[in-house]
């Protein structure tokens, strides 16, 4: 009996995956949105960009997204490349990039999390400042800041002092003393009147070699006040008995001699590197010019390293090294076996080993220590 169907020139496995691949296209044309921005040519053999024109004659749908993709980078890069410029804290920063330099955007904004990514207030004060002026504004020369300009602020600080002088008067005043240290450890007084309409500076006054003037200050008030007593403080005095002793002969030749062994040391690598093999990476205090009981606690720090340092000069690492052979390294060698400064060292030390622990109680600022210490 024949069959009614139509027999199939195909075997039944080709059939079914023309079939299936058939299916897989037609549903992809349907739901990839890339379809809606091609057509395809009339002989149906390339796909041709609906924006740009521009017909591709293989990769298929794939090719085309490939090429969106490749025209939107380079938009993007031409929006960013109008620039424009703005001034913030007097600095002018450019934004975006050019023929001439080729850097990225995010060079130019930093993160969030980085120091000074933040505007700060000064700068936002500054731009508003020059918002407010209008865009015809020109910034003052800088003969004029400091010159003209200057002058007439000067002026206008001093009109303003003398408007809270005549205050003064009607409301009283408060003197205040605020005292503090710099940088090069002078104690420094500022003076200042504080009154409702607001604070005016006066002056300020180096206090730092003022002990003579307090004692005399002291006479003054025991005179007047008879039954007040006062104490001088024991961080000077001890400061003082230091300063003196540091004037011996014996002692400024130990401390000269100390100084001489420790500049060897931290001035030459490999020296530095024995020492800290010696000493179990121990370090050396050196001592401080400007500073008397740094001077002998130097002394006690290199009096402790005694025997690491003469076990360093005398060792095969430091004998066979080039380094041994200087004339500088000769006279430190020298200086470490030095039995004189050792002994001087020692003498020192069982001195001036008493005071060094009073001296850092009574300089402490955690905690009174009168009571404690009398």
């Amino acid at each position: 009996m024949a069959s009614s169907e139509t027999p199939s020139s195909q075997p039944p496995s080709q059939e079914a995956s023309s079939a299936q691949s058939l299916v897989q296209n037609n549903v992809r044309g349907k739901t990839d949105i890339a379809w809606a921005h091609c057509t395809r040519s009339p002989d149906g053999k390339s796909l041709l960009c609906m924006y740009y024109h521009k017909s591709f004659g293989g990769g298929g749908i794939h090719r085309m997204k490939q090429h969106f993709n490749e025209r939107s980078k380079k938009r993007k890069a031409s929006d960013v490349a109008e620039s424009e410029s703005f001034t913030t804290e007097g600095e002018e920063l450019q934004i975006g990039a050019s023929k001439k330099n080729d850097a990225r955007i995010d060079t130019y904004f930093l993160p969030r999390t980085t120091p000074g990514a933040q505007p700060t207030l000064k700068s936002v004060m500054q731009i508003d400042a020059l918002c407010c002026m209008g865009a015809g504004y020109k910034v003052p020369t800088m003969h004029a800041l400091r010159g003209n300009l200057l002058n007439k602020w000067v002026d206008d600080v001093k009109i303003q002092i003398e408007k809270y002088r005549s205050i003064w008067k009607d409301t009283c005043c408060i003197l205040m003393a605020d005292g503090w240290t710099d940088r090069c450890r002078r104690t420094l007084i500022n003076f200042l009147v504080y009154c409702p309409k607001g604070t005016v500076f006066i002056k300020f006054v180096d206090a730092s070699d003022n002990a003579a003037n307090y004692v005399a200050a002291g006479k003054l008030l025991e005179k007047e006040f008879p039954k007040l007593f006062w104490s001088p403080c024991a961080t000077q005095c001890i400061n003082l008995m230091l300063q003196d002793m540091g004037k011996l002969d014996e002692v400024s030749e130990a401390v000269s001699h100390a100084s001489k062994i420790t500049k060897y040391i931290y001035n030459h690598c490999f020296g530095l590197y024995l020492m800290r093999q010696n000493t179990g990476g121990r370090e050396i205090l050196r001592p401080a010019p400007t500073r008397f009981a740094t001077n002998f606690i130097a002394l006690q720090s290199i009096l402790s390293h005694k025997d690491a340092l003469r076990a360093m000069v005398t060792s095969k690492e430091w004998t066979n090294t080039t380094y041994s052979k200087n004339v500088k390294a000769k006279q430190f060698v020298e200086q470490v076996l030095d039995s004189s400064f050792w002994s001087k060292c020692a003498d020192i030390v069982k001195i001036t080993e008493p005071l060094a622990p009073v001296l850092r109680i009574v300089d402490s600022e955690d905690k009174p220590t009168m009571g404690y210490l009398y």
